[in-house]
């Protein structure tokens, strides 16, 4: 390898030249701010993201975000894979390999045992190739109509298809505003401006539901959800009428595509043992809020095997097989058996959109 490469950690100074590296490469807009939440707003700080530079320029980066996991009752500190690239007259496999080598060193040191991550087409065939990640299994996404009107904006289809579309978009309409949601007997919605301890509580009651998860603490939710830049979004929970306790809650977000206004649920937690009530009014009054925004459709992650999933499905969620993301991990070297064996069986897990890079799409949201 030319020695003109430098392999080194990720610092504030270096955001202005990543993003607009990351720009060119990917062809869109990259934000400062957003980045600076993303890699330095962590609670546990920037971890081991990897900025190649060739003289002045950065041409590569591996972005990490650290998580703290619980695996099978024990706590382990993991990173996900949030943004690779590398600058296109860059593209060598020793700057690949060395990249890597860079990364896993900094992982190590860091007591990092496992990474873990969503894919894009680009990332599956260098997997493909290369085998550096193992597949965890596909998550598919949920989506639901929700103003067939907006729809009917985008639509290339014939006029008998766009008229049944607008007179199914007016019934649809109509049919959610008579609807009044109601929170379950003993219990009340609140808006979530800042998490706090009774979200540790529902935290350790969620904690067994699953052998594999990130632990949703009050501090780790506090960066994800409310300290995030987006503008339009919005978290509801669900509290016992004395406010003691927290039955569980969801997080909201708006997004634009090119114009096209599309819900997200990007978070939602509520513990296994909980009364299907419970969920079932969370996501009622997340589809309230959609549709006071006038959203076209709205998306969530849920694996098939998630507690809620049927729930979701029975609310008009629909899985779209031509739309779902890859989940990889990759074992640090110094990784235990028993966390590696855990990893690779994706009923462990519990996944949400918060737990993959997609939610830096909301940066194209204008409001």
């Amino acid at each position: 390898m030319k020695p003109d490469y430098q392999f080194g950690r990720i610092e504030k100074s270096d955001v202005p030249l990543i993003c607009k590296f990351l720009s060119r490469v990917f062809k869109r807009a990259y934000s400062q701010e957003h980045f600076l939440w993303k890699y330095f707003g962590n609670p546990l700080g920037p971890s081991s993201s990897t900025v190649v530079r060739f003289g002045e320029e950065v041409v590569g980066f591996l972005g990490t975000i650290a998580a703290r996991f619980i695996v099978d009752g024990n706590e382990t500190l993991a990173g996900q894979g949030a943004d690779i690239a590398i600058d296109e007259a860059h593209r060598r496999l020793d700057v690949f390999l060395g990249l890597m080598s860079a990364f896993e060193s900094r992982a190590r040191a860091e007591g990092i045992t496992f990474t873990y991550g969503t894919s894009n087409g680009d990332v599956d065939e260098l997997n493909s190739v290369l085998s550096f990640q193992s597949p965890i299994c596909r998550v598919p996404r949920l989506v639901r109509l929700m103003d067939a009107g907006e729809l009917l904006k985008r639509s290339t289809g014939s006029l008998p298809v766009k008229l049944s579309t607008a007179a199914f978009s007016w019934a649809f309409k109509r049919a959610r505003a008579k609807k009044e949601v109601k929170p379950p007997r003993g219990a009340r919605f609140s808006e979530v401006t800042r998490f706090d301890a009774r979200f540790d509580r529902l935290w350790e009651r969620m904690a067994p539901d699953k052998r594999v998860s990130v632990i949703r603490d009050s501090d780790y939710l506090n960066w994800r959800l409310i300290d995030a830049p987006q503008r339009s979004k919005q978290v509801v929970c669900l509290e016992t009428t004395s406010g003691d306790e927290i039955l569980g809650f969801i997080g909201l977000f708006e997004i634009s595509d090119n114009g096209f206004r599309r819900g997200m649920i990007i978070e939602s937690a509520v513990p296994d043992k909980e009364q299907p009530a419970v969920f079932r009014a969370l996501l009622d009054a997340a589809l309230q809020w959609f549709a006071k925004r006038k959203v076209g459709i709205v998306d969530c992650w849920m694996l098939t095997t998630d507690r809620w999933y049927q729930e979701a499905r029975r609310r008009g969620f629909m899985p779209r097989q031509t739309d779902t993301a890859r989940v990889f991990y990759h074992p640090i070297e110094t990784c235990p058996p028993r966390v590696t064996g855990a990893l690779a069986d994706p009923s462990n897990w519990r996944l949400s959109i918060s737990d993959s890079d997609q939610f830096d799409l909301l940066d194209d949201l204008r409001v």
